[in-house]
């Protein structure tokens, strides 16, 4: 171990191990299922989650942009619903409070007026109507025409982002854990009727093609909520306990603030102080790096085991479908243990440091 450097081991075996964590998890979040999944036929028990727009092709592409761009709007707005942005908040360690208007009951089904089948008819209608404009001489008959298509337009250029205004949502309220991704690619968070669900794959072996899975989605539901954008996981919380924890975290957050300053702005500072005196390799000064350190290591233990035990308590079943999203966990854990043996290192020069001077002021 002296021959090749303690030191330069472990910093190669922690480098190692970080780059061998990330490629199990690129690996393990990528599934390697080869099969056909079944698309549930039946579409609104999933909350409209699997919804596609099928047009004819046959369409002009006129028309047929024009009824791409609702349903595609409609596709944006569920998904945007289902990552659950627009939360705002704040938090530290991976934990936080999040709030905001949560959409979690709109668009569960898709409204009869934005189907295929009365799209085309409206534009169809539409023509006919501009026909007779043409065709017609009564400027009375032309402007009442002219009314019924103005009211197709604004049929056809409406926007399911608006139907917002007519279905308003409360105020919502999140306990949020993170970093966490799903486990499998094939699984997918969805909301439907106000109540949290996921929709998983059940696999089954294909007795034709036994190197081809066939996969069914069902639906599971949960206890919390999943932004994806974000990866965390949102714990639903009454006004009354968001508040309770919003000043209790604003006092831990006070008091952890106050306790970064002083271990790693003022110490420090204090250390210079004392070198700049001509005495460097004192034992406060050794003291003072051993209490910086001892923090570090702390806070560590803190940042990593609290998030991870409050799912346990929060939040039933977690590990069954979500996994640490180990990138981020990775380079965070990382950055404190090379803070951690770099203060260990320094704190160990100054020992010798002292050794030094105690040995040269004995010979002299």
């Amino acid at each position: 171990m002296k021959r090749f450097g303690t030191i330069a081991i472990i910093v190669t075996i922690l480098i190692a191990s970080y780059f061998g964590l990330l490629f199990t998890s690129i690996s393990f979040g990528v599934s390697h299922n080869t099969g056909t999944i079944t698309t549930p036929s039946n579409d609104s028990s999933f909350g409209n989650l699997f919804f596609s727009s099928n047009i004819p092709d046959s369409l002009p592409y006129a028309k047929y942009k024009i009824i791409a761009d609702i349903h595609n709007a409609f596709i944006q707005k569920k998904e945007q619903i289902n990552n659950s942005p627009g939360l705002s908040g704040w938090g530290f360690f991976n934990m936080g409070l999040r709030s905001g208007i949560a959409e979690t009951n709109n668009y569960d089904n898709l409204p009869a007026s934005f189907s295929t089948e009365n799209l085309i008819e409206r534009l169809a209608l539409k023509d006919s109507l501009n026909n007779l404009i043409t065709e017609e001489k009564n400027k009375e008959k032309i402007s009442n025409l002219k009314k019924q298509v103005d009211s197709i337009d604004e049929h056809l250029h409406f926007n399911p982002f608006d139907l917002a205004l007519e279905q308003r949502s409360k105020n919502e309220n999140y306990f949020s854990i993170g970093k966490y991704n799903l486990k499998d690619y094939e699984t997918k968070f969805f909301i439907k009727n106000g109540t949290y669900n996921l929709a998983k794959v059940k696999w089954q072996q294909n007795k034709n093609n036994p190197n081809n899975k066939i996969g069914k989605y069902y639906i599971e539901k949960i206890n919390f909520r999943y932004s994806s954008t974000n990866k965390e996981i949102l714990k639903p919380i009454s006004a009354t306990t968001f508040k309770f924890l919003e000043i209790l975290l604003i006092i831990f957050l006070v008091i952890a603030s106050i306790a970064t300053i002083y271990f790693y702005v003022g110490i420090p500072i204090q250390i210079l102080v004392n070198i700049s005196r001509g005495d460097a390799f004192s034992i406060i000064n050794i003291n003072y790096l051993n209490a910086i350190t001892k923090f570090t290591v702390a806070l560590t233990l803190f940042s990593f085991i609290v998030p991870r035990l409050l799912k346990f308590i929060l939040i039933k079943e977690f590990y069954n479908d979500f996994t640490v999203s180990n990138p981020d966990g990775i380079v965070d854990f990382l950055k404190f243990i090379f803070f951690i043996v770099a203060l260990i290192l320094i704190r160990k020069a100054f020992i010798k440091g002292k050794n030094l001077q105690q040995e040269n002021e004995l010979t002299v």
